[in-house]
Parts: C-alpha cells; structure tokens; sequence
C-alpha cells in the first residue's frame, strides 16, 4: 500500500479513512432511504434503524480502529490496515444483509388500511412466496391490495390470527394495488384537500397517512404512534 508512505501520522490516517468511509455510508444510505425504505416508510418501518446501523459499523468502527492501530513505525502497517479494511468490509456486508431482510418488501392495501411486511414475516406465518416475483418492481417494494369478500373478511383474518399467521403474507390473494384505487374512499375519510386520510400499521409506528385518491399514491404522513 504506497499511499500509507504519504501519511505521516495517525489523525492523518484516521481523517482519510472517515473520509471515505463517509462517502460510502453516503451511497449505502441513499439505497437505505430512497430504495428499500421510500416515502413513509423511513419514519415508520425501520428505515431510520437501518442508517444508523450502518453508520455504526461503517464510519464508527474503521477510522477507530485506524486511530488506535496507525503507526507509521510499523512494519506490519499495510497487513494491519489491510485487516482493518477486511474486517470493516464485512461488517458493511453484514449490517446491510441484516437491514434488507427487515426491510418492507410489500406495502399491503388490506381491510382498508395498509400494512408492511418483510422477510421475517414470511417466516414467521410460514409463507413461501409463489407468484410474488410478478408483483415486485426493481429493488423497493411491491405495493399490493388483498381483496377480501365483505360478508366474511373478519372470520378470514380472525382464522388467520388463531393459527399465528398474518394473511398479508398470504400472495396467493395478492392483486395489483391499482385495483384498490378506485375503492380508497370507501375506507379512508375525505379531506379537504382532495385525499383521503387511511390508517396504516407499520413495523414500529401506526397512525394515518394521506393518499391522493386519484392515483393512490401516499403524499404525506399525518400521525405517527409508537406500538
């Protein structure tokens, strides 16, 4: 590593790896906020969480370590710098595989409210995915309406919860959420702004979010409570 030659001493070196390592939390959050977690779903579903993890183990852990190991003295410098790089590398790895497997994979449109669900949803109602590729658009998620018959929607879900599944796991009853536009003022309460205020459960929050009743998408997060 010849570069370590140009830096002289260790807040040198602790500078430089915060600075890169800011940079690349500055990618990994943007993937975090934009893509995995867009909209409400940052402030309510574990988006939040998720950067700070990475923050942790990408900006908090190299650069520390770099401070306490630099020394210029060194013969083993670039083995030790190289361990350090190896080490944060996998932790970056291991912290983003833990925030994608609890990210929201599917905003479900359901018995009027919308609810999130991740990986470990699945896992816990004991649900494979059959068909779910088609509903998934790039790397966020699918955005998905289960339509249940009114007459016995709540004998359907209460059957759901006895045996400790969550029907919105459940993608064999996935439709695409365009089919529940038209419905959304059937569930939600009319504004007078034009949209109408639908409750939603999300991983750490639930409240009331505002949807624009002409293309149904979220405009804007009116509550927020904490579970």
């Amino acid at each position: 590593m010849f570069f370590l030659k140009k830096i002289n001493n260790r807040w040198s070196a602790f500078f430089l790896h915060l600075i890169v390592s800011f940079l690349i939390f500055l990618v990994l959050s943007s993937i975090i906020r934009f893509v995995w977690f867009p909209g409400f779903l940052f402030e309510v579903d574990g988006g939040l969480q998720g950067i700070t993890l990475i923050a942790g183990v990408d900006i908090v852990v190299g650069p520390i370590l770099t401070l306490l190991i630099f020394n210029v003295a060194k013969k083993e410098l670039s083995r030790d710098m190289l361990i350090i790089a190896v080490m944060q590398f996998a932790c970056i790895c291991g912290g983003m595989a833990v925030v994608e497997h609890s990210r929201p994979i599917a905003v479900v449109f359901l018995d009027g409210k919308y609810v999130t669900v991740n990986r470990h949803s699945f896992e816990q109602s004991r649900m494979d995915m059959p068909g779910f590729d088609s509903f998934i658009s790039g790397f966020g998620p699918a955005w998905v309406y289960v339509n249940l018959p009114d007459d016995s929607k709540d004998v359907i879900i209460q059957a759901w919860s006895f045996f400790g599944r969550n029907i919105a796991t459940n993608t064999e009853l996935y439709e695409p959420y365009e089919n529940a536009i038209g419905r959304l003022t059937e569930y939600g309460i009319l504004n007078d702004r034009g949209s109408v205020e639908i409750d939603y459960s999300g991983r750490y929050f639930f409240g009331v979010v505002d949807v624009n009743v002409a293309s149904g998408e979220i405009v804007g997060l009116i509550s927020k409570e904490k579970y």
